[in-house]
């Protein structure tokens, strides 16, 4: 029995290192990643297979529940929809969900807990210096194409993604989730890396010119100051300051851009803008409530449904919860509400019940929590949940609320035995 245990752990150290890979490689390449995270996955089945006393659960059965309610709607409506082998290999992007389990495993011990958000800030920050450089140069050298150019000069930061508003989105919770775990930071030297890596993710964040990941930072930053900003209020304003400041020396028209941006928007007529294409798919809804148009179909539909004259078509409804009522039907709708209430819920209960000297653990709370909102703001103009790059770090971010939530409880435990003890 002892070897079986130590054969376990032996496993559990190499799931480790596939998600410390996965946290240092998620901020500049998709594909590697999931790579890292598959093999993350197949030692997490490899311990849950050996270990019959394996300890991790999700923290709330509802949310599960909820999480298996919405998987089996979209495998259903896929399969009675009109075509139904094209939509039954579109859900496969509904794997990611198994990132929760693998994250919320590999990182219950503190230390790798650690050293994972270290890997992971310093990755975002060596990515966010190549947005810097990409926004003068004006390069995308990792697809060996041209940046589109940015208004007053410059160009608009991608990063290595595909899209500079994907970047934008990523980088804005990822600086917001910098911000707020630096707040409960014991170690100095942990605290100076998360503000210097939340501060290079906010200039990445503006470089990008993309209203939408912008508004989505600055609402990150108020929710921040509400849990954080009277105890770190000095550093906060010191590093939020010196964004602005570089982020006017390096782009000095954002504000033209971004006012731009809402007035288009706010009119909707034209045929490209948020208000048009939601207004659209608001339209099939009602004719499909149960089971949708059918995943893959949504560009097809588009066309049958848009305003009459336009010829703009676009494959989802650039926003998550009009997306999957419009592909999945209106219960898979309110399933995809359900897990993130519970999640929510769950966040918001760990936080109110953190004691001050578990500061650490409640930083990486708060962080969870600001980041599922900066995503969930994202998710109303940008399909975010479809996007295979930050849902799968919002999938690791659960699993790290997860697995700190179970550190919390034990660290409750440990003190309530000690204090009988005593």
């Amino acid at each position: 029995m002892p070897s079986e245990t130590k054969y376990a752990e032996e496993i559990r150290k190499i799931s480790f290192y596939f998600l410390a890979a996965y946290f240092c490689s998620t901020t500049f390449t998709h594909a590697l990643s999931q790579i890292f995270f598959a093999g993350g996955l197949l030692f997490f089945l490899l311990d849950w297979g050996m270990n019959k006393k394996f300890s991790w659960k999700p923290g709330n059965d509802l949310f599960a529940i909820f999480i298996l309610l919405f998987v089996g709607w979209s495998v259903f409506s896929a399969l009675v929809g009109p075509t139904p082998l094209k939509s039954l290999v579109t859900t496969r992007e509904e794997w990611l969900f198994l990132m929760i389990p693998v994250a919320a495993s590999a990182l219950l011990d503190d230390k790798r807990r650690r050293t994972a958000l270290r890997i992971f800030a310093v990755s975002a920050g060596l990515v966010s210096i190549y947005a810097g450089i990409q926004h003068f140069a004006g390069e995308h050298f990792y697809h060996g194409e041209r940046l589109s150019p940015s208004p007053g000069g410059g160009w608009r930061a991608a990063g290595t993604f595909s899209h500079y508003l994907t970047f934008g989105n990523y980088y804005a919770m990822a600086s917001a989730f910098f911000l707020s775990i630096a707040g409960g930071a014991a170690i100095r030297k942990d605290k100076i890396l998360y503000y210097s890596a939340f501060a290079l993710s906010a200039v990445a964040t503006f470089l990008t010119f993309s209203y939408g990941p912008i508004l989505a930072f600055v609402f990150g930053v108020l929710v921040y100051l509400i849990f954080w900003g009277r105890k770190n209020m000095k550093w906060a304003l010191s590093v939020f300051a010196l964004v602005i400041l570089l982020t006017a020396a390096m782009a000095p028209k954002i504000m033209a851009r971004f006012l731009h941006t809402v007035e288009v928007e706010s009119v909707g007529i034209y045929p490209g803008s948020r208000q048009a294409i939601w207004t659209t798919a608001i339209k099939m809804i009602p004719e499909h409530p149960l089971f949708g148009v059918g995943q893959g179909n949504f560009l097809k539909e588009y066309e049958k449904y848009r305003v009459p004259g336009s010829d703009k078509a676009f494959s989802h409804a650039h926003n998550d919860i009009l997306n999957i009522a419009a592909y999945a039907g209106i219960p898979a709708a309110l399933f995809y509400l359900g897990f993130w209430v519970t999640m929510l819920a769950m966040m918001s209960k760990m936080i109110r019940r953190a004691p001050p000297e578990e500061a650490e653990l409640k930083g990486i709370g708060v962080g969870c929590l600001i980041f599922s909102l900066v995503f969930f703001v994202t998710s109303f103009y940008e399909a975010s949940f479809t996007d295979e790059e930050v849902r799968l770090i919002l999938m690791a971010v659960w699993g790290l609320f997860l697995a700190a939530k179970m550190g919390l409880k034990r660290e409750r435990q440990t003190a309530e035995i000690e204090e009988k003890g005593a």
